[in-house]
């Protein structure tokens, strides 16, 4: 297909003229009540998000009745039963990974109005107000000029496109959704000796991806976790491995940056995030400076916003070791192209390839693979 660069300039400029927000706000005035459903960690944090927009919540529902009755922020549980009675005058909004599966239960039900916000477009409203349309244009077809393969071109036209809808399409990803994130074998090629380098590595399940996708059999990992509570839990659960396999893990309660300097950081529901206002109290550090020269084969990255300065600070060992890369490129609107044209200048000969991991706008990844 040789049409993508036509179909995302004409994509970005639909996008340019709609604001997605407003969009959102008018859908939902049109109703009495607005539901979000469940009322799991994603449920509450759309909630915050759309109160910093402006939007009040009535209620939550879920199916798990112990949450019944329950109140977040002054917005209480609702049980099923009590939602149906409400049907006519409620909007729901689904906020789960499990969408398709609450879609399907509420529609049986006779609920109307099933919506689905992306509050990542928020920020992608925001970028286009603040930023030149044409230098846009430019970017993303710099991007699309440096990729691999159709696949990945194919991927970079569809979130485009996802940028400019008008609202969310049921299953609109789902061509282009692949499974088994930072390891996916079409791309990602792993050997026993591999030396991982995990900068976001929660509470390990990443790790255990990477130990099914290598039989257990690596040279050595680093692990970076920023969250002190969380990388309490890591240390347990990697204390859990044999001791062949923990004896080879070193895991530090740093973040990672373009330099060594203590900063605030908040706790969100997908993960934390560096900012001045944060409530927690932590330190990052720079890849080069910690690493001292040592070889790795394999860098990973998913840190709510901060790859492009962790890059930074990785600059040294990515120019010395060109290890494989896979770093997450959907936390903002300008990471999509920022990161894989960094990543080619810092080593022209990487062949760059993006893939997408969910149904919806997120866990979009640039992988830089060494010739």
């Amino acid at each position: 297909m040789s049409n993508y660069k036509d179909i995302i300039i004409n994509c970005l400029e639909i996008k340019k003229d709609e604001k997605y927000l407003d969009l959102i706000k008018n859908k939902l005035s049109k109703y009495k009540n607005i539901c979000i459903f469940p009322m799991g960690i994603a449920g509450v944090s759309i909630l915050d998000k759309l109160k910093n927009e402006g939007i009040n919540i009535d209620f939550f529902c879920d199916n798990n009745v112990q949450r019944v009755g329950k109140k977040y922020k002054g917005v209480e549980c609702i049980s099923l039963e009590e939602l149906e009675k409400k049907k006519d005058d409620t909007t729901i909004i689904v906020e789960t990974i499990y969408y398709k599966e609450i879609h399907k239960q509420l529609s049986e039900l006779g609920f109307k109005s099933l919506e689905r916000v992306l509050p990542s477009k928020f920020e992608i409203d925001n970028y286009f107000n603040t930023n030149n349309i044409n230098d846009i244009k430019k970017k993303v077809l710099e991007l699309i000029d440096i990729l691999e393969d159709e696949e990945s071109k194919r991927v970079i036209c569809k979130i485009i496109e996802g940028w400019a809808l008008k609202e969310y399409k049921y299953g609109f990803f789902d061509d282009i959704y692949i499974r088994n994130q930072y390891f996916t074998k079409e791309v990602v090629q792993l050997s026993d000796e591999e030396i991982f380098v995990d900068v976001g590595p929660f509470t390990g399940d990443t790790v255990e991806e990477f130990l099914k996708n290598v039989d257990y059999k690596f040279s050595k990992m680093f692990l970076f976790e920023l969250n002190k509570g969380i990388y309490e839990e890591l240390k347990i659960n990697m204390n859990k491995y044999s001791k062949e396999i923990s004896d080879k893990i070193i895991a530090y309660n740093y973040g990672l940056s373009n330099e060594e300097k203590d900063i605030t950081y908040s706790d969100g529901d997908s993960g934390s995030s560096i900012n001045e206002n944060g409530e927690f109290n932590g330190k990052v550090i720079d890849l080069d400076t910690i690493l001292k020269g040592e070889k790795v084969t394999f860098i990973k990255m998913d840190i709510e916003g901060a790859e492009f300065d962790a890059l930074h600070g990785a600059e040294k060992t990515i120019k010395k070791f060109k290890p494989k890369l896979a770093i997450c490129i959907y936390h903002s609107a300008e990471d999509l192209w920022r990161i894989p044209l960094y990543i080619k200048e810092l080593v022209p000969d990487y062949k760059i390839y993006i893939r997408h991991h969910t149904d919806i706008q997120y866990e979009t990844v640039c992988y830089a693979i060494p010739k």
